[in-house]
C-alpha cells in the first residue's frame, strides 16, 4: 500500500458500520435516472465525516488514497474460522463489491475535500475482516502546491440528521 509522504497533511476520518456500495441508478417514471435516496444520503455522510477531519484543507491538485474497509466477520462461523479470518489468513470475498465501494467514496468526496474525482492519482482499497464493520479512508496531497479552500469551489455539505 502506498505510503503518505507527510501525515501531518493527511486527511483521515473513519466511518462506522457498513460501508455501502454505490448501488444503480434508478429511473423516474418520466424516463429520467436519479441517484437512489440510500446512496445520496451514504455519500452525504462520507462527505460530512470528511469535512469534519479536513478542517477547513480543500485539494485543487493531484491526491492519493488509501481505503481500508472493514467486513464484519460472520457470526454463524466457527471460532476456528473467525480466527482465521481475523488474522488474515481468509480474505472476505462477499458484497459490496470495492469498485462499488470506490464510486459511493469518491462521489461522497468530491466538493468537500476536492474539485473532482479525476484529481485522484492513486487509490488503494484493501479489504480485510474484522470484529466490527467499518472503513477508514486517508486522503493526501502528491502535489508540492498548497492546498487552498476557495469558497466559490466547494459547495456547502449538510451533515446527518
Amino acid at each position: 500500500m502506498p505510503k503518505c509522504q507527510n501525515s501531518a497533511n493527511a486527511i483521515v476520518f473513519t466511518l462506522d458500520g457498513p460501508v455501502m456500495g454505490w448501488q444503480r441508478a434508478g429511473k423516474g417514471r418520466d424516463g429520467h435516472h436519479f441517484t437512489q435516496k440510500a446512496t445520496r444520503e451514504a455519500e452525504d455522510m462520507v462527505g460530512w465525516r470528511a469535512q469534519q477531519a479536513a478542517a477547513g484543507r480543500f485539494y485543487l491538485d493531484a491526491v492519493a488514497m488509501v481505503v481500508e474497509l472493514r467486513i464484519a466477520v460472520p457470526s454463524a462461523w466457527s471460532k476456528a474460522r473467525r480466527a482465521q479470518a481475523l488474522s488474515g489468513q481468509v480474505r472476505p470475498v462477499c458484497k459490496p463489491d470495492v469498485d462499488n465501494v470506490c464510486k459511493a467514496l469518491l462521489d461522497g468526496l468530491t466538493g468537500c475535500i476536492w474539485r473532482d474525482d479525476t484529481q485522484v492519482s492513486e487509490l488503494t482499497l484493501r479489504r480485510i475482516y474484522a470484529e466490527s464493520a467499518g472503513a477508514t479512508v486517508t486522503v493526501w496531497r502528491l502535489a508540492t502546491a498548497e492546498a487552498v479552500a476557495p469558497q466559490s469551489v466547494r459547495p456547502v455539505r449538510v451533515g446527518p440528521a
